[in-house]
């Protein structure tokens, strides 16, 4: 939810066809009403969305052949326009994604986990820089063994 107290809602599968959307819509809340705004840059389902500073930032998923994906874009509210940004290190869909302030002004997003295209379970945490747009791995210190995570926030 954004500070607006909108919400924003993307891909998924038409349930007549079974193909994989890059539709996006603007949930208001208030009005109780949805929008459609302009479709993402990749068609995706098992995604997640992460809003920071304006943008709605969409993390992995599925794509249209089912396989899961590094590529990441966000949604410029002000501008309405999709972008690409950097893609993560490792594909996956259904992980956990948070923000993160730190304590010296930087932004982060957070995504933890989640499962491969084989649906093996990814061990891998990963952070990005919304400075620097920059993905890099978090090397855990204490490894947790069959875990699997698709929500998480705060």
């Amino acid at each position: 939810m954004t500070p607006d107290s909108n919400i924003y809602i993307s891909g998924g599968v038409d349930i007549e066809t079974g193909m994989i959307l890059n539709s996006s819509y603007l949930f208001d809340s208030e009005n109780v009403t949805l929008k459609p705004i302009c479709d993402m840059l990749v068609k995706r389902i098992g995604h997640q969305l992460v809003y920071v500073d304006n943008c709605i930032y969409v993390i992995g998923g599925k794509t249209d052949n089912q396989v899961c994906t590094k590529l990441c874009e966000r949604f410029n509210i002000t501008t309405s326009q999709w972008e690409t940004i950097d893609q993560m290190n490792y594909a996956r869909t259904r992980s956990g994604v948070t923000r993160f302030n730190s304590l010296n002004g930087e932004t982060f997003i957070y995504v933890f986990f989640g499962t491969d295209t084989m649906k093996l379970t990814n061990q891998s945490i990963e952070r990005y820089s919304v400075i620097f747009n920059r993905w890099e791995v978090v090397n855990l210190k204490y490894h947790m063994k069959r875990l699997e995570t698709s929500g998480l926030g705060c």
